[in-house]
């Protein structure tokens, strides 16, 4: 991103009315959040179809370890986000690199860490 592209972003902020902008930055995440719901029941239903119901049963016990890391994930990433955002209203662009590096490195030791 160039130098006029983010201040035109940080302009747009603190300019544009809130309603819009929170419109516009949650949209993203309520279509993942949809996407994420359809996905676990569509899998469930041709799991259910072409396996059986011990599949369905290996699937309900692996499900709160899904959602568990995912916790881990967003816990990870709202808090870096609040973070990032603090930084970068200080003017700590620095900083805020090294938080978003931080958290991506937090990030990818938790996968690694779920799939063993």
């Amino acid at each position: 991103m160039t130098d006029s592209q983010e201040q035109k972003s940080i302009s747009d902020l603190s300019t544009r009315p809130i309603g819009r902008l929170l419109w516009e930055y949650s949209m993203p995440a309520i279509v993942g959040m949809v996407v994420m719901s359809l996905y676990n029941v569509i899998d469930r239903i041709f799991i259910g179809r072409g396996v059986g119901a011990e599949a369905i049963a290996g699937l309900a016990i692996t499900f709160p370890v899904m959602n568990i890391s995912a916790a881990i994930g967003v816990l990870i990433g709202a808090g870096a986000a609040a973070r990032v955002s603090i930084m970068l209203g200080q003017r700590d662009r620095r900083g805020a690199e090294e938080v978003l590096g931080n958290s991506t490195v937090l990030i990818l030791v938790n996968a690694i860490a779920m799939i063993r």
